[in-house]
């Protein structure tokens, strides 16, 4: 996956898709094959990779600030000054629009504003993958396009590689440089689609037509 490119991983449910991330982020152990961050195998947890899943899962009984600085604490973060990581701290929570809510205690965030805390424990770690499984798939129609626009500049910002899982075609259109259609049965990538986000209007439609098509042809018993 390039640095700064957004790669959307669509398929049907069931297909295989949050395994493979689940692969890619050493949450589970390979069969065959291989994952590798900067030319070395993941075999683990890396805190280079960082991931975020539809239900942000933030500690309550912490706050905003706190949430975020916990993603410092897991296991091979790197060691920081007490000063670097109030700085990183502030860094990311910046990144995600939330710099003037760090005393805020999770049950008065928005499922949007849950979520961007979610996205700032990770990104405060600086990871040179970001991998997502459905994040925004809770969030009202509304919210949901703001967290697109998010995590566009987000990735704008710090070039960071991104594999999002998503069942819904019009997010991959929305979101991605690249998409890949996963089939199951097994699971495997059925096509892919680059230079998305380089199509005009006109282009895109008749994209999203042609995967609306591939993905009934793989859905036909």
């Amino acid at each position: 996956m390039a640095a700064g490119q957004i790669t959307v991983l669509l398929g049907p449910s069931g297909c295989g898709k949050s395994t493979l991330l689940n692969l890619a982020a050493g949450l589970a152990d390979l069969q065959q094959g291989r994952v590798q961050v900067d030319g070395r195998p993941i075999q683990g947890p890396h805190p280079r990779v960082g991931v975020v899943f539809q239900q942000p899962a933030l500690l309550p009984w912490l706050n905003v600030y706190r949430n975020v600085e916990f993603g410092l604490t897991l296991r091979h973060s790197e060691p920081l000054s007490r000063l670097e990581r109030h700085e990183r701290i502030l860094e990311a929570l910046d990144l995600v629009g939330l710099r003037y809510h760090p005393s805020t205690a999770p049950s008065h965030l928005s499922g949007g504003m849950a979520q961007r805390v979610a996205l700032a424990r990770v990104l405060v770690r600086r990871p040179r993958l970001l991998l997502l499984d459905e994040p925004f798939s809770a969030l009202d129609a509304v919210t949901r396009a703001e967290m697109q626009a998010l995590l566009h500049s987000i990735v704008a910002r710090l070039g960071t590689g991104v594999l999002i899982v998503t069942h819904d075609v019009d997010e991959a259109l929305a979101l991605g440089d690249r998409i890949l259609l996963m089939r199951p049965h097994p699971g495997q990538i059925h096509r892919e689609w680059p230079g998305v986000s380089a199509r005009d209007q006109l282009a895109r439609l008749d994209l999203r037509n042609d995967i609306l098509r591939e993905l009934s042809a793989i859905l036909q018993p």
